[in-house]
């Protein structure tokens, strides 16, 4: 008959304790990063913006190319057509989906762009 070891069922509990402790530290750290990421990416200006502001203007001179009249032209591209001035305004608001949710407040302008083009030139 073989001899059975005596488990040490203090160390068991100890050593759970620690696989415990040890998790829940992770996805503590986890959780941090991943809300520290959404509030830090809204806050931050989004440079495509005037890439299509740029991408719009083209548009603009597309559908005075192919026939519309300019005010149909600059509506098309929700522009407003003053005098010989096609203006286009742009504003990016702070996406606060959980934070902002969680204190009630509102969506803030990060950035706000007026693009004026002079269409005499």
């Amino acid at each position: 008959m073989a001899f059975i070891k005596p488990r040490n069922k203090k160390g068991d509990i100890a050593v759970t304790i620690l696989v415990i402790e040890v998790f829940a530290l992770c996805s503590l750290a986890i959780v941090n990063f991943l809300l520290y990421k959404q509030q830090i990416q809204g806050g931050f200006v989004n440079m495509e913006i005037f890439t299509n502001l740029s991408s719009e203007v083209e548009n603009y001179y597309f559908y005075i190319n192919s026939g519309l009249s300019p005010q149909q032209a600059a509506t098309n591209i929700g522009a407003q057509l003053q005098g010989n001035q096609l203006i286009l305004n742009v504003e990016q608001k702070a996406d606060l989906t959980f934070f902002g949710s969680i204190t009630g407040s509102k969506s803030d302008t990060i950035i706000s762009v007026k693009y004026i083009v002079d269409l005499t030139k």
